[in-house]
């Protein structure tokens, strides 16, 4: 698939200071340093869409956390969930989750549908956070549960309390059961 002509590439953070909506693929672990540096060149009340999945070791802070405590005044959001995982078709687009805290900053994500790319917008950017996060935990485990051979009554024990676990963290967090429950958590590894 060939991109469009206005999209171009570049390691300039200046270069970004004019975008409509800033997609912040970054590693977990250095998006704080990235959006420091980026601060300068940043356009007040623009759309930052946090990729990253994780947890900010040390601060023990989500993506959207790390967000507002930098300079650049932004809008989050959150793209979770199964953006690009290998059993989807070409002809059938991967459900992604698209949290926003306000309304206003999620529908770029409801508009920006096409055949291959399908999201879906929810205003629990905790919930989808750290179900993005705290799965994947689960998701080893249950590999471990499958490597080792213990069967699918081991499978289904570790997943069934696992979940629930994750679950009380996510809500503890401040984010909500069904968003966990949904595609941002249990759906992303199932």
């Amino acid at each position: 698939m060939a991109l469009d002509a206005q999209i171009r590439a570049t390691e300039e953070l200046a270069d970004l200071a004019e975008s409509e909506l800033i997609l912040a693929v970054v590693p977990a672990q250095h998006l704080r340093g990235v959006l420091q540096h980026f601060a300068q060149h940043f356009r007040p009340g623009t759309p930052v869409v946090l990729c990253a999945k994780g947890i900010e070791q040390g601060a023990l802070k989500l993506m959207n956390e790390v967000l507002a405590e930098t300079p650049a005044a932004a809008r989050a959001g959150v793209l979770s969930g199964r953006v690009s995982p290998p059993k989807w078709r070409a002809d059938c687009p991967p459900p992604s989750p698209w949290p926003a805290r306000r309304r206003t900053g999620a529908r770029t994500g409801r508009d920006d549908r096409t055949p291959t790319f399908r999201p879906y917008v929810s205003g629990d950017m905790i919930g989808a956070e750290a179900g993005g996060a705290i799965n994947n935990v689960l998701a080893i485990a249950c590999g471990i549960v499958e490597g080792r051979g213990l069967g699918r009554s081991a499978h289904a024990a570790l997943v069934t309390r696992g979940f629930a676990e994750l679950t009380r963290l996510a809500v503890a967090l401040g984010g909500r059961a069904e968003t966990v429950a949904g595609l941002c958590g249990l759906g992303t590894w199932c």
